[in-house]
């Protein structure tokens, strides 16, 4: 250590290591020198009052100081030794010099608009994600299902505080009030209460709830307390009271908050996590593909699946979006002579789990929109649309990209994957796919309809879940009953079946144009099993099955129900003549059932079979879409 800062209290304030210029750059930008920043964090981890520890040089060409400075959290001072602190430091030194902004004030600067970091490499988000996991480990947190979900609230509030500009909002902190202008989503350092910091996340997370997924929170402000208890209403208040008893959910406890000791505990880990989010910007205008993997990483560590929920790998997605003749629906839009409604093809995923069918299709969507030459389209109303298109990326989801996800916090994890994924305006709905189209959670969306078919969109690609216990209830509880024509094949109430992949099949077709494709997921027992012999003959005189994938029961995580994708158009009229041709591909393991290593081979990946390394290896990520569906694509939908 060359230079020690003392404060006014003689207690050490800023640590300094002098080097030459080269040596600053080294240090602040490689990986390589762990051991030598681990000797500067060193010397905080010997003087705990310490703020700043910086390399510092001097530049006598230009006159300027150099600096890369690390500048000490909260949550490095809650780590109890080194290697705990390196780990939970962001990575990033600050180059600002500290001697023209007096370094003293510097914990009072709000973070505003510009200041948000850019997130262009996958070191970021692999830093993001490690913290995450640190933060967690040194809190003792070990409920990460609980925790990925109180995180998702974090991600909601923090991605409506970015799309708003920078505003001014007044702080009340011991009966102080200080007036603040930027982003909201951040901890105030020597300003903030738990209280004033967690009521400002609690506002931006139920305007969050709003413009994300049009849900309203029960939540109320301290205008609304004041207003009522001015008014003498106190049966209004006794309500009020109710409600934050009984219907109001722990947001951000990362832990169980019951009383003061664990809500300040739990403040403790919601300040760290914001700290380590605030700084940097999550909304883009365009696709961020470390951003989609960080989340996919979030989400293999984290989430649990329920009963039913298979996620599917992005091979098999990438392969049966792509399969889709999407490309050649847009180009017969676009060339036709007559005036079209719909530019784009309205696409649907009725069961969207975390939304990776979503997500790859408005890839496709736009890469294509991206590549459209302008001056081949005849019509200039298609043309200024298509060009709309291509500067504001994924605005057409709005009016083409639909989702409906019956669990709540997954519906919420898609939001905010899309908007990780810079197509945050796809429409998703937390709803029953299968409920009556005239219910009440539909009204005011593109599915309500008085009808029995609401023939609406181009493509449905969905794996929804199968072989669910008691799913029938619902049909009681929502007013569904046989021969009331919500599904021709509800004979009967019966809470032993099973069969929900049947009812979903029934409303594809439901849901779909005439000639419109549908890619869905089902139990490969479906094709076989008696039970399954009513809807298959249903299905033939529905739809033409264009192709049928096969693979084996290494196919999906948390399953061994070997799959088949069935690739569909639906018929305008009802189909007599059986005689055409079906293409079929099917996995080795279909004709070998010891053919394990070739079933890899041929899915390009695997899941581990070590209960204690959970998670997904991709070995050839392109091998399905690439050597297998973009060489026979015009078999698959021909």
């Amino acid at each position: 250590m060359d230079i020690i800062i003392y404060d006014l209290s003689n207690k050490p304030f800023w640590m300094i290591e002098d080097k030459d210029e080269s040596e600053i750059s080294k240090y602040a930008s490689s990986s390589a020198n762990i051991n030598k920043i681990k000797q500067l964090i060193s010397y905080y981890n010997q003087e705990r009052e310490t703020k700043f520890l910086s390399y510092f040089s001097f530049n006598f060409s230009s006159n300027k100081p150099l600096f890369a400075t690390i500048k000490v959290t909260d949550r490095m001072k809650n780590c109890p030794n080194l290697e705990d602190i390196y780990d939970i430091w962001d990575k990033n030194f600050d180059s600002t010099d500290l001697f023209k902004i007096n370094p003293y004030n510097l914990s009072k600067k709000c973070l505003k608009n510009n200041d948000l970091i850019l997130i262009d490499n996958d070191d970021i988000v692999h830093n993001i994600f490690n913290q995450f996991l640190t933060i967690l480990r040194i809190n003792t947190v070990s409920d990460k299902p609980n925790s990925f979900d109180k995180l998702i609230n974090l991600f909601i509030a923090k991605i409506y505080d970015e799309l708003q500009d920078d505003i001014n909002f007044e702080v009340n902190s011991n009966n102080v009030s200080y007036n603040v202008e930027g982003k909201r989503f951040q901890y105030l350092s020597k300003i903030d209460t738990p209280e004033s910091f967690l009521i400002r996340l609690y506002d931006l997370y139920k305007n969050g709830m709003k413009y994300c997924l049009n849900k309203e929170i029960i939540d109320y402000t301290d205008d609304d307390f004041w207003e009522l208890a001015n008014k003498n209403n106190n049966q209004k208040l006794l309500k009020m009271f109710q409600n934050l008893r009984l219907k109001k959910d722990n947001t951000f406890a990362f832990i169980e908050v019951f009383d003061d000791y664990t809500f300040k505990n739990n403040f403790e880990i919601v300040k760290e996590l914001v700290e380590l989010l605030q700084k940097y910007k999550f909304k883009y205008n365009n696709k961020k593909q470390f951003l989609g993997d960080f989340f996919e990483e979030l989400l293999n560590e984290s989430w649990k699946q329920e009963a039913g929920q298979f996620f599917t790998p992005l091979p098999i997605v990438e392969m049966m979006t792509n399969a889709l003749p999407i490309k050649e629906n847009i180009q017969n839009k676009l060339l036709s002579t007559k005036i079209q409604n719909e530019l784009l093809p309205k696409t649907l995923d009725y069961a969207y789990g975390s939304g990776h069918f979503l997500i790859s299709s408005m890839d496709i969507i736009q890469k294509y929109i991206d590549n459209i030459d302008l001056n081949s389209i005849k019509i200039d109303n298609y043309k200024n649309k298509i060009q709309s298109y291509k500067k504001d990326k994924y605005s057409w989801a709005k009016e083409y990209v639909y989702g409906i996800e019956k669990d709540y916090r997954l519906s919420k994890t898609t939001k905010i994957a899309s908007f990780l994924n810079g197509d945050g305006e796809a429409n998703v709905l937390n709803a029953d796919a299968l409920l009556k189209f005239d219910s009440e959670i539909f009204n005011g969306t593109i599915f309500y309809g008085k009808k029995p078919n609401n023939e609406i969109f181009d493509y449905i690609i969905s794996n929804p879940p199968y072989s669910v216990k008691g799913f029938m209830k619902n049909f009681i509880i929502s007013g569904i009953k046989p021969g009331d024509g919500t599904f021709e094949f509800l004979n009967e109430i019966n809470y032993k079946n099973t069969n929900i992949e049947s009812f979903f099949l029934e409303r594809t077709y439901q849901l779909l144009k005439n000639n419109g494709f549908a890619s869905i997921v089902l139990p490969q027992s479906f094709l076989t099993n008696d039970k399954y012999s009513e809807i298959r003959s249903w299905m033939l005189e529905k739809f033409y099955i264009k192709s049928i994938f096969l693979s084996g029961p290494n196919t999906f995580s948390g399953t061994t129900t070997s799959p088949v994708i069935l690739f569909l158009q639906k018929s305008a009229k009802n189909i007599i003549d059986l005689n055409y041709h079906v293409f079929v591909i099917h996995s080795p393991i279909m004709i070998d059932h010891n053919s394990l290593k070739l079933e890899k081979d041929f899915l390009g990946f695997y899941f581990s079979s070590n209960k204690n390394k959970k998670g997904i290896t991709i070995t050839n990520f392109d091998n399905l879409k690439n050597k297998l569906f973009r060489k026979y694509k015009k078999y698959v939908f021909g």
